[in-house]
């Protein structure tokens, strides 16, 4: 559809994806009475783009041995801690869950929904994995006690006959203030050559035949109203519908993607990497997967290996790629740079990569693009893309993360990269022991397991170090590089304190003579380089159906 291609007719399981191809300029409008007559305002595009199709109610499905119902009351109650490691849920790329994300947000906020979505990752039973049937049957076998799922997939399991012995240890409850209610739904394809047939069709859809199907077989509610429902959907009663309309999650969807990108699940991370190993292996069935793509990059700090390797990772995908002079650009005449950024969104690019010295900037920025923005790395914050390169040379290395010694040296407090790892590398069981001088250690990480101000002390027996540049550009003390070296640089010497074994890493520039000594400074760093090129093109690929 995206190339052109034959498609007459958009169908989809969620509004996610409808709000999506239209920003995306891939539907055209569609002028029916018959459509506007039977699809309620709230259910269909306010220009006309889609048109829901069913309603699907985002409802919680829990034990009825390990649950009383009178315990569950609002999708935010989820969040409570005690509720912790019983909520079980599917990828946070899912567009099931960015879309409830996305009404959160409308309803609570962008801040309330990121503290209530970092509850539910501290409350989840387990790893994100499979479907919404897959989490019904986890509650059903004690996995976890409550799951976050569409109806329709409940209601299917609960008409079947041959499912009595699942069925009957679960509950169905509908959220107490408010159901989010979800679409499928249909579109006219803007290149569609059988324009008139596919309206048709789309018109046939809403029709009592085919509403009465909908509800009878798939166990989905009527987008029409009038339209009888299953026993099953019956047997539920009536609950309180939010009153938000569908289109409105598109104010906050790009907001919802943030949030949700934020906990990347495991599973993302192995799909990325097994993309990764694909382009290192050169076994990528399609290289050319961005073409007639636009990647902007805005590098307002200073780059050489993440600006190179987002440029060829693009431009190898077959991209059009803008690296934008920051010097030249009209921030230096003054403009601000939330109106630079939505000027350039305007433009439509599918891809902004930006690099920035203000810590948060990305989520401030994210509110203001309707295309994927790839954060590069901001002030002290994150850097993701880095932190994914790191894991895949980790694991290349000693196959598996869990129970592995990881300890990070250097300047922690100022460190994008080392904030990154810290999290990604706890999600697979690792155990991280931060190296630092007083004055540059950060105590407010809850995910390490041990803090040291003594470099041989700090690394005895580690598998895996990781070396931080100084970062003098971030700090106002001049700190004596000599005495730095001496006390935190890593030589043959002090390395031999960790296992034989251990690997040697840093994210790069080197600061030779400062943090590490000429003798083991090649170790695995440019492998960090082929990596992280690797694992950007990985990134951009993952993202265009994201």
């Amino acid at each position: 559809m995206e190339n052109g291609g034959e498609a007459d007719l958009f169908l989809t399981a969620d509004a996610v994806n409808l709000i999506l191809a239209k920003k995306r300029g891939l539907l055209s409008q569609v002028d029916s009475e018959t459509l506007k007559n039977a699809i309620p305002a709230k259910f269909r595009d306010n220009e006309d783009y889609w048109f829901g199709l069913t309603k699907r109610a985002r409802i919680l499905v829990y034990n009825k041995e390990s649950v009383d119902p009178k315990e569950l009351s609002t999708y935010e109650d989820l969040a409570n801690e005690k509720w912790k490691g019983k909520i079980l849920v599917r990828s946070s790329t899912s567009p099931y869950n960015r879309s409830l994300i996305a009404f959160m947000i409308a309803k609570n906020g962008f801040e309330k929904t990121k503290e209530w979505v970092s509850g539910i990752v501290s409350n989840m039973a387990r790893k994100p994995s499979g479907g919404d049937t897959d989490q019904i049957y986890a509650v059903a076998a004690g996995e976890g006690n409550v799951a976050i799922v569409n109806s329709y997939y409940f209601a299917r399991i609960l008409s079947s006959e041959n499912k009595k012995n699942i069925t009957e240890k679960l509950g169905a409850f509908f959220p107490s203030d408010g159901v989010m209610v979800n679409i499928s739904g249909a579109a006219v394809t803007k290149n569609a050559k059988h324009r008139e047939n596919a309206i048709a069709l789309l018109e046939f859809f809403v029709s009592k035949q085919a509403q009465e199907l909908y509800a009878k077989k798939n166990q989905e509610y009527p987008i029409v109203e009038g339209i009888e429902t299953s026993d099953v959907l019956k047997s539920w009663g009536n609950y309180l519908q939010s009153t938000l309309p569908i289109s409105e999650l598109e104010k906050h969807l790009f907001e919802a993607v943030m949030i949700a990108d934020e906990y990347l699940t495991i599973g993302d991370v192995e799909n990325i990497t097994k993309l990764a190993n694909q382009y290192l292996e050169e076994k990528v069935e399609n290289s050319h997967v961005l073409k007639n793509k636009i990647v902007i990059n805005l590098f307002f700090e200073d780059s050489t290996r993440t600006l190179a390797s987002f440029e060829i990772a693009a431009k190898s995908l077959g991209a059009n790629v803008i690296t934008l002079p920051i010097k030249s650009s009209s921030i230096n005449k003054g403009e601000d740079l939330k109106d630079m950024i939505k000027t350039l969104n305007a433009m439509n690019p599918d891809y902004m990569i930006i690099r920035h010295k203000s810590s948060g900037i990305i989520n401030t920025l994210a509110k203001h693009v309707n295309c994927s923005l790839i954060n590069a790395g901001d002030g002290s914050s994150e850097h993701p893309t880095q932190a994914l390169a790191d894991y895949l040379v980790i694991i290349s290395h000693k196959k598996q993360i869990k129970n592995l010694k990881i300890v990070i040296c250097g300047d922690i407090l100022h460190s994008r990269v080392a904030r990154s790892n810290i999290r990604l590398l706890k999600m697979f069981g690792a155990k991280i022991s931060l190296v630092a001088p007083p004055a540059l250690m950060c105590k407010h990480f809850s995910e390490v397991d041990s803090l040291h101000y003594s470099l041989t002390e700090g690394i005895k027996d580690a598998d895996v170090i990781m070396l931080l540049r100084l970062q003098k550009e971030r700090m106002n003390n001049n700190s004596s590089e000599k005495e730095y070296f001496h006390l935190y640089g890593l030589d043959a010497q002090k390395l031999s304190h960790a296992k034989p074994d251990a690997i040697v890493m840093h994210p790069g520039p080197i600061n030779r003579g400062i943090e590490i000594s000429n003798d083991i400074a090649d170790c695995v760093i440019l492998q960090q380089v082929k990596f992280g090129l690797a694992t950007r093109k990985a990134v951009l690929h993952y993202l265009i159906n994201v």
